[in-house]
């Protein structure tokens, strides 16, 4: 039989007082480990690696380079004990200087909290699993938080990032139910983004009693990521900067329809934003409402939202002149004690906001895409649009100065509406072309004022050009109010409609396809090579007004063949002013009206026209004028008559082909007509 070897031994606890002899082995009886004396060294020296089950059953002390193996298996590992290393023991990857061996990223089960995971910072991996957690805090800069699940049950932020640099990948952050408070819960985030340069990638963030995901540093990015049935969906802050928000799908957060219950939340001062290739649905609110700076929105689908698309407003702690009666921000004005803002007469609330490539449908607010006053450089471009519109409106509080009203260089491009329209009631800077539109484009202001702030009526403040606004109803129409320096070129149309205060419009090179109304003219100063056909048994234009042609009526071609009454056009220039009319080149045909034209006014030219009224009429020009060149018109039927009862003097009436020129002959000059 063989021999047995039997050593003294002891557990650990009792080596940590024993000094051995020299060249003496004893065993550990806890750690089953054998350790070496030199007669000096209290508890000896422990040879190769020992095991243990739990962290907490690792040696108080040992030697450096002393490895230990822990059976746990979700804290347990292989360590190395480094006595350099006690004072910074995170009972994780350091047990008071046992340091755990590992590459690649740390595991949250290491360590008793996930809170204790983040406090070490680096690569925090959850592997897919689900941590119930009340608040969370991220201030170790460039951390990274991934694969995780953190059912959330705090009532403030669940995941707090204070450090720069920082990143949540693969991530879920929730709660248990979906919230049902009434209001708006601005103090409850899913995730807060608080450092500059952190990430939200391909995570999900729903259920929140607040927002699901905030931010307020700079150069922020929330990418590919799912935020869904909480209040709001994303909410920037006044002090967040160069944000990127792609690729995200922002839906179902409509747990009431209060104020800043929206897909984003863009607030007070937000700026250098960039919303790209979103799909932002069924917000409580609105889709999208920004009230910042420096915005981009881009190839994005909103739909379905309780309110508008894209709402736009400025309010009170944005960079400019708050004016507290309305909650608006205004100009300001160097030099005027109370408007002499930071920006001087340049502020405004809203400036360069481009919104390009988007599809916006449904909207339950009627507006795809709404501005409230003030803005500056705004571009919206190439966007699609089903049942919703284009507006920018004016407040219209009656003595309230002006300035409050104002929107500014406004361009509005290659835009398709599908049974919207567009609104734009603003002062000047305005374009607006190439857009397709099913019901109307509409322009100008409500207040009682027609004049911009600070300017004249005059220049070119508003251009409505190459617009399609056609239907099949036939009552697709550009509508112009209190008008002051538009150009309307090129367009193809149902109607026109000028309401009323306009100056300086030029209606020139349109297609005006199915005019179902009389044009009111006292306001166009140029009406020149339109086409135009007119649907009803109305005259082209409204005579009530005295002087209430335009200065140019050149190269028209009018067709007004359903109207049946006395003169279809009233031509009424402006008198005692010299060169002030034009009647000149136009086709203009009216085969049911017994006298086509009443013209009025001195110093006009009525020259190289066609007219074709009824054949059983009379009377195709009705000349109540003084000093008019009368020469080159093709009339079919009837005559030109110099009325006698308006003391009609010095015209010239020559080589027009005319059945007769009758009237007062006497005081005119008559020559080779017929």
């Amino acid at each position: 039989m063989a021999k047995q070897l039997q050593l003294r031994g002891g557990t650990t606890a009792e080596h940590s007082t024993f000094t051995g002899a020299n060249r003496e082995v004893t065993v550990d009886t806890t750690t089953n480990s054998l350790r070496v004396h030199d007669g000096a060294t209290v508890g000896g020296n422990i040879v190769g690696a020992i095991t243990v089950d739990s962290v907490s059953d690792l040696p108080t002390s040992a030697l450096d380079g002393q490895v230990c193996i822990v059976k746990d298996l979700n804290r347990g590992g292989t360590f190395i004990y480094d006595s350099t290393e006690v004072a910074n023991d995170n009972q994780g990857t350091n047990f008071n200087g046992w340091i755990r061996q590992y590459s690649g990223a740390v595991n949250v089960k290491w360590f008793s909290s996930i809170q204790d995971a983040l406090s070490i910072g680096g690569v925090i991996d959850g592997g897919g699993e689900e941590f119930p957690v009340g608040n969370l805090t991220v201030d170790v800069n460039n951390t990274v938080l991934q694969n995780i699940k953190l059912l959330y049950s705090g009532s403030t932020v669940c995941l707090s990032i204070i450090a720069d640099g920082c990143s949540i990948l693969n991530c879920k952050v929730y709660r248990s139910t979906k919230s049902t408070n009434p209001s708006m819960v601005y103090s409850s985030s899913g995730i807060s983004l608080n450092g500059d340069n952190c990430s939200v990638i391909n995570s999900e963030v729903y259920n929140i009693n607040g927002t699901g995901i905030s931010f307020d540093g700079r150069y922020s990015k929330i990418l590919s990521s799912t935020v869904r049935d909480n209040i709001t969906g994303i909410r920037g802050g006044g002090a967040a900067r160069d944000t990127v928000i792609d690729n995200c799908v922002i839906v179902d957060n409509n747990v009431n329809n209060s104020s800043g219950a929206d897909g984003i939340l863009l607030s007070r001062s937000c700026s250098f934003v960039t919303v790209s290739n979103c799909f932002i649905d069924n917000s409580g609110e609105h889709g999208v409402y920004g009230q910042g700076q420096n915005l981009k929105f881009l190839g994005n689908t909103i739909s379905n939202n309780y309110g508008d698309g894209l709402k736009f407003g400025s309010y009170d702690d944005q960079i400019n002149n708050y004016d507290g009666r309305l909650n608006i921000w205004v100009p300001g004005v160097a030099g005027v004690p109370g408007l002499d803002g930071v920006d001087g007469a340049d502020g405004f609330g809203l400036q360069n906001i481009i919104i390009d490539g988007n599809t916006l449908k449904n909207n339950a607010g009627g507006d795809g895409i709404y501005f409230q006053p003030s803005c500056d450089n705004v571009v919206i471009s190439n966007n699609l649009l089903y049942g919703d519109s284009i507006r920018f409106v004016y407040f219209d509080y009656t003595g309230i100065d002006v300035r409050l009203e104002l929107h500014k260089d406004i361009q509005i491009l290659g835009n398709r509406l599908f049974g919207g329209g567009i609104t734009v009631e603003a002062y000047n800077d305005v374009l607006i072309s190439g857009n397709s539109v099913t019901e109307y484009i509409s322009t100008g202001t409500k207040e009682t004022a027609t004049e911009p702030y600070g300017g004249t009526a005059t220049g070119d403040r508003f251009i409505i050009k190459n617009n399609s606004v056609t239907n099949t109803s036939l009552d697709g129409y550009i509508s112009i109010n209190r008008a002051s320096g538009h150009i309307l070129d090129s367009n193809i149309i149902d109607n026109l409609t000028v309401v009323e205060n306009c100056n300086n419009v030029k209606v020139i090179n349109n297609s005006i396809n199915y005019q179902s109304s009389s044009i009111d003219t006292a306001r166009i100063n140029d009406f020149s090579n339109n086409t135009v056909t007119c649907i009803n048994d109305l005259p082209f234009n409204n005579s009530a007004v005295a002087f209430s042609f335009p200065k140019r009526f050149i190269g028209n071609s009018i067709i007004g063949n359903s109207y049946t009454s006395t003169y279809f056009i009233s031509a009424s220039f402006n008198a005692n002013m010299p060169n002030n009319g034009r009647f000149n080149n136009n086709y203009i045909e009216c085969t049911s009206s017994t006298r086509a034209i009443n013209l009025e006014g001195q110093w006009g030219t009525f020259i190289g026209n066609t007219i074709l009224s009824s054949a059983s009429t009379d009377i195709a020009v009705d000349c109540k004028c003084d000093a008019f060149n009368v020469t080159g018109n093709t009339i079919r039927y009837g005559s030109i008559n110099l009325r006698n009862d308006t003391a009609g003097l010095g015209s010239l009436v020559v080589g027009n082909k005319v059945n007769s020129v009758s009237g007062n002959v006497v005081n005119n000059i008559i020559a080779n007509n017929g």
